[in-house]
């Protein structure tokens, strides 16, 4: 299992997954917001959205929001982008905000090859 992280800045500033059969599957497991701390005001102002393209989809998907003004600062996630899904491109919308993602790579281990977590059972 290979840690993987990315931080990203704004939507016009995306970042481009390509699948690595020697890696495997990315597992994204973690957001959280970077940058500056939301003003007081309009919560719905101040929503950070993750947003990926996949190169088979023909629009965008919602990763997930996140609100800091509410104190949601780190939200877990459950994501799996694999060889089926070819580029993924990552984006996040929200002014002069970061988004921290954080996961990894499930290898490529073939069936009859124990994993670490099959190791601790």
């Amino acid at each position: 299992m290979t840690i993987w992280g990315l931080q990203l800045y704004r939507r016009e500033s995306p970042f481009t997954h390509c699948f690595d059969k020697a890696k495997g599957k990315l597992r994204i497991s973690q957001a959280t917001i970077g940058g500056r701390t939301c003003p007081t005001g309009d919560s719905n102002s101040h929503v950070v959205q993750v947003w990926c393209e996949v190169q088979h989809s023909e629009s965008p998907i919602l990763l997930c929001s996140i609100s800091p003004h509410e104190g949601h600062m780190s939200i877990p996630i459950n994501f799996e982008f694999g060889e089926d899904d070819g580029e993924v491109v990552f984006s996040v919308s929200g002014e002069n905000y970061s988004v921290y993602l954080a996961g990894y790579f499930l290898g490529n281990a073939g069936p009859n090859v124990p994993t670490t977590t099959d190791l601790l059972l």
